[in-house]
């Protein structure tokens, strides 16, 4: 059975100027909050398994989602170096509420 009745997600875009190559609020680490680019934060609850107190819930973080921010820098060696602010990432986990 599908339990989709009380699934949180954010979703949200922060453009960034293509020349910057540091985070401009270097203290925000806020998941999903104001990321730069787009980011989707998906909490989902699983349903109770009797034996355990609390409640279970997935969640995932996918961060610049479309690979936005790479900036090639093209090395003394003649090598391509990609300088990037924000690193495309996927993160999950389980959160146990007891």
């Amino acid at each position: 059975m599908l339990y989709l009745a009380k699934t949180r997600w954010i979703a949200s875009y922060r453009w960034v100027d293509g020349s910057a190559l540091t985070p401009v609020d270097m203290l925000n680490a806020s998941p999903g909050q104001s990321d730069p680019y787009l980011n989707l934060f998906i909490r989902q609850p699983i349903p109770s398994m009797g034996f355990l107190p609390g409640h279970m819930e997935a969640i995932i973080d996918v961060r610049n989602l479309l690979a936005q921010g790479y900036v090639p820098v093209l090395g003394q060696d003649g090598q391509t170096v990609y300088l990037v602010q924000a690193a495309r990432a996927v993160r999950g986990g389980i959160s146990f509420t007891f």
